[in-house]
């Protein structure tokens, strides 16, 4: 049996919060990638992205691949991926659906191997590549210790990927309307 799902947006309160959002980064001077985790929605992305966010933040090649077919260029995949046959196949073709000159798909990596996995996965196409090294904040969620991100950003470094201009910044959010 399908079940209709309906979705109920307090449309002034969405955009009072997007722009709130957008004006706290600005004052902070920071470049807001927004999370859409927790919206997966194309139409809330659009209006971040609207109103200045500087790119988006997936959870997912899955998630990736739907922003990126509704026209976003500009993602990050916030978790380190470990790359299968399938999903070496699925980032092979997001990079391949990069427009030149776009920058490249920023995806995260917390080991040695995730960085070699991730540059064999981009052969040939490790210019619309880059890599940002997951650390873990303690929480022992994902990402390496600290105390080996240096090697694991050595190892990354050792492959022609480009570098990521202006990685992801997290700050804390303001209060919610």
């Amino acid at each position: 049996m399908t079940v209709p799902i309906s979705l109920v947006i307090d449309a002034a309160r969405l955009e009072r919060n997007i722009a709130r959002m957008a004006a706290f980064a600005a004052a902070a001077g920071l470049a807001l990638r927004s999370h859409v985790k927790t919206h997966k929605s194309v139409e809330i992305a659009r209006r971040q992205a609207a109103a200045g966010a500087s790119g988006i933040t997936v959870a997912t090649i899955s998630e990736a691949e739907t922003f990126a077919a509704a026209g976003f260029t500009d993602i990050f995949i916030a978790y380190p991926l470990w790359l299968d046959a399938d999903k070496t196949a699925r980032l092979r073709r997001l990079l391949e659906a990069i427009p030149v000159g776009a920058g490249p798909l920023l995806i995260g990596v917390d080991s040695i191997a995730g960085a070699e996995r991730a540059a064999h996965a981009a052969a040939g196409l490790l210019d619309r590549l880059a890599v940002l090294v997951e650390v873990d904040s303690g929480h022992q969620r994902s990402g390496v210790a600290a105390t080996q991100a240096g090697p694991v950003a050595a190892a990354a470094r050792q492959r022609p990927m480009r570098r990521a201009n202006s990685p992801p910044r997290c700050s804390p959010w303001p209060a919610s309307a």
